[in-house]
């Protein structure tokens, strides 16, 4: 990353910071929780859960910014924070986590979301009469999963110290991923080809062959990890949408998903209950 954009990174975070500070000072606000969130899709899922009276949503750019944050905030002494950020691939990796910040049961929200009741309330508005929730979330898994391995492949790389070689941002998913006769074709060759060539554009020395990312997938896959953590659920959502709508955009399947996602179906996952066990420790009401 260029200088000038960690420096307007960092003073993005510095003035995150000072709001947030500002705001659990003001005497209103004396026995509020403030969560610290990725984003703003993550803030029109979680204030649908928290009652505003006792929580206060806070966006930030990322995962890093959130751990960040915390961080910081927690070494100036502030008791009443919390973090909530996707998984990603903690729990493959056993990732040791800050204190005060909760994750995902799965690789990300959107994958939870898919594996509750709402995907049945999605399929039932966009998908045809007949069409099968289980059958539908079997396919997107198996064409999305070799996505999921290179990705797990490039994190480990992070996790290992080394720089993350791969770029999956400007990845079309049409060029390797189509629908035919209902039937998702996954062209792993195309795949290969394209992430490949993508990200050589913004690291044109990239040493690495589709031959030996190919060798590596295949390693992740004899271990026959959960594919619920393996997966993004960007991911699934675009070839939701491309199954759903014709379209691999999956901006609207994720609206849709979070209008579906009630309070009911938070409540049976890990995340409620661990939050839940924080706010009753801490003589704090969150939901």
């Amino acid at each position: 990353m260029e200088v000038n954009s960690l420096q307007t990174a960092a003073n993005q975070l510095d003035s995150k910071l000072s709001e947030i500070r500002l705001s659990i000072s003001h005497p209103s606000n004396k026995n509020k929780v403030f969560i610290l969130l990725e984003g703003n899709t993550d803030i029109k899922l979680f204030r649908k859960f928290f009652v505003k009276d006792y929580a206060d949503t806070t966006g930030l750019v990322g995962k890093e910014k959130v751990i960040k944050a915390l961080e910081i905030l927690i070494a100036e002494g502030y008791t009443q924070i919390i973090g909530i950020k996707d998984a990603d691939f903690d729990h493959l990796l056993n990732t040791q986590t800050v204190h005060n910040l909760f994750i995902t049961d799965f690789h990300d929200m959107e994958i939870q979301m898919i594996e509750s009741p709402a995907l049945d309330s999605v399929i039932a508005e966009y998908g045809k009469a007949d069409a099968r929730t289980i059958d539908i979330k079997e396919k997107t898994y198996a064409a999305v999963l070799t996505i999921g391995y290179a990705r797990y492949f490039n994190e480990k790389k992070k996790y290992a110290g080394e720089e993350r070689d791969l770029s999956f941002d400007s990845l079309k998913f049409q060029n390797f991923i189509q629908l035919k006769d209902e039937q998702l074709l996954f062209d792993e060759v195309n795949f290969l080809f394209e992430l490949i060539s993508e990200s050589k554009k913004r690291k044109p020395n990239l040493q690495i062959a589709e031959q030996q990312l190919k060798n590596e997938i295949e390693s992740s896959e004899a271990e026959s990890y959960d594919i619920r953590q393996v997966c993004s659920g960007h991911d699934m959502t675009k070839v939701l949408g491309l199954v759903l709508l014709k379209n691999p955009d999956g901006n609207e399947i994720e609206k849709a998903l979070r209008l579906a996602y009630s309070l009911q179906y938070f409540q049976q996952t890990s995340l409620y209950s661990q939050l839940q066990s924080w706010a009753t420790s801490n003589i704090k009401r969150l939901f």
